[in-house]
């Protein structure tokens, strides 16, 4: 009876539609256009509970319904499903990108690699920068002085041995003051005008000015004389005939 109804008023909406097609071009009414909207939504599932109601006609109509929201929850899986696999195929296209990349960056890497190996030095040139390690550190002392108005400085004495067969009389070095872990904690440069002959050790000594708002020139000061490397970098010495060797 009420599947009769509703077939009736369905009828009966279009039977309205028909008529204001007839009356006027153009668009529905509102009010006629949503009592058939809401007539045929009644019918599609009025004709879906039916055709579960003819599947198992022993069942009530909580159950048939029940049964029809599962179905719906079904397809919305399937469809959460159909996402997944998307999602998944998506980053399995980016994991093949990222491993085209990288693959194309380590042949890169590789080029640079080869190409710094032919810019390397020569083995005269090896030999030249090691020239200068004949000018060498003997040793090397300091001693924090704190001034009368809060003026800091230290005190340092170092000594060079030139081993070399000739004097050395322009110097272009630097001693570094370095911790354990290689962290500079101070530096001074070498009395450039400091003449050494050859095979000659030579001593030097000078008070040196500390910055106070540099924590770690100050930190040298507590430190035990163990924990401080002192090394001697030199860059170029000049030599009594005027002949130039350059170092690091």
């Amino acid at each position: 009876m009420k599947k009769v109804i509703l077939t009736i008023c369905l009828v009966a909406g279009m039977i309205l539609v028909q008529g204001c097609k007839e009356r006027k071009p153009g668009a529905m009414p509102e009010t006629e256009r949503e009592l058939y909207e809401e007539l045929t939504a009644k019918k599609e599932a009025q004709d879906k509970f039916d055709v579960l109601n003819d599947k198992f006609p022993k069942l009530s109509k909580e159950e048939v319904q029940a049964m029809s929201d599962a179905e719906d929850r079904a397809d919305n899986i399937r469809a959460a499903q159909e996402q997944i696999l998307e999602a998944q195929k998506q980053i399995e296209d980016v994991k093949q990108l990222i491993m085209d990349k990288t693959q194309e960056f380590e042949k890169r890497l590789k080029v640079l690699e080869d190409k710094t190996i032919m810019l390397l030095p020569s083995d005269t040139s090896t030999s030249e920068s090691k020239e200068s390690d004949k000018l060498r550190l003997v040793n090397c002392d300091y001693t924090f002085v704190s001034g009368e108005y809060h003026d800091y400085s230290y005190r340092i004495t170092y000594k060079l041995f030139n081993e070399y067969t000739k004097g050395i009389k322009l110097i272009d070095a630097t001693i570094l003051f370095e911790d354990l872990l290689g962290e500079s904690l101070y530096a001074i440069k070498v009395n450039p005008d400091l003449y050494i002959p050859a095979n000659t050790k030579k001593n030097d000594s000078g008070l040196y000015d500390v910055n106070q708002f540099i924590s770690r020139q100050l930190r040298m000061k507590d430190m035990s004389r163990e924990n401080v490397v002192v090394t001697l970098k030199v860059r170029r010495l000049v030599f009594d005939d005027n002949t130039i060797i350059k170092g690091e």
